[in-house]
């Protein structure tokens, strides 16, 4: 199990061309250094910043997964909640990185965090389901978002009802009217992630010509013969 419940883990995506233009001849050092091995962020060459792990410029989408979020499926498949979000300035790659930019349409070695770990939780419901016979585990998908405080089922936009957020009996946290699709292999996980990624509001900013204008939440349950069991 993992002892800490929250970790944080940085990210610095490269210079692109349009960033370089306004660099006016400095060194990308001058503004940002990453020290992986130390876990930090120096800033302006004097402000150092310190987080649970820092990813070097030439991080793989790979790496990223296999440190910050293959950990957590022991505990997902153990009967805890997990939870990834990826937090920071638009255009800084958020999208990328979660893997929602339509993933169908990417290579393997650009798969962001979702598809990677939805791979990995169908792998290890096979190999659960093969061990034991009698044992037979459900995934389920809904993809919910949060525009102007208001909340949009993005696996199912045609009906309009009204969505609330409430405890249920047990005092865990739902979406009351959310739409679930159970979903028998990683291909129909990735055509509901790519049909509800396709649905969000978009607009364009000076950082970002297709910039997501809204939160969204993507949630994999997983269910056994006793009921809902674990979600991601």
């Amino acid at each position: 199990m993992i002892e800490n419940r929250v970790k944080v883990a940085v990210r610095v995506r490269p210079f692109l061309p349009h960033d370089c233009e306004r660099l006016d001849g400095k060194r990308f050092q001058h503004y940002l250094e990453t020290c992986p091995e130390k876990g930090q962020l120096i800033a302006l060459e004097n402000y150092c910043f310190t987080f649970d792990t820092v990813f070097p410029l030439d991080a793989s989408q790979e790496d990223v997964f296999n440190t910050s979020v293959y950990p957590l499926l022991e505990n997902y498949f153990s009967g805890c909640n997990a939870t990834v979000f990826a937090y920071g300035q638009t255009g800084s790659g958020k999208t990328y990185t979660i893997g929602t930019c339509d993933p169908t349409l990417l290579e393997d070695y650009h798969h962001g965090i979702i598809p990677q770990a939805v791979r990995a939780i169908f792998k290890r419901k096979q190999d659960i389901e093969n061990i034991n016979s009698s044992s037979e585990l459900v995934v389920m998908v809904s993809h919910l978002e949060i525009y102007r405080e208001e909340l949009f089922d993005l696996l199912n936009p045609s009906m309009i009802k009204d969505l609330s957020v409430r405890d249920n009996e047990n005092g865990a946290t739902i979406v009351k009217g959310i739409h679930k699709i159970r979903c028998s292999n990683y291909e129909q996980v990735l055509e509901c992630l790519r049909n509800g990624s396709a649905s969000r509001h978009t607009g364009s900013t000076l950082m970002n010509a297709h910039s997501s204008r809204s939160h969204s939440i993507f949630t994999i349950y997983l269910e056994d013969n006793s009921g809902v069991r674990r979600q991601d």
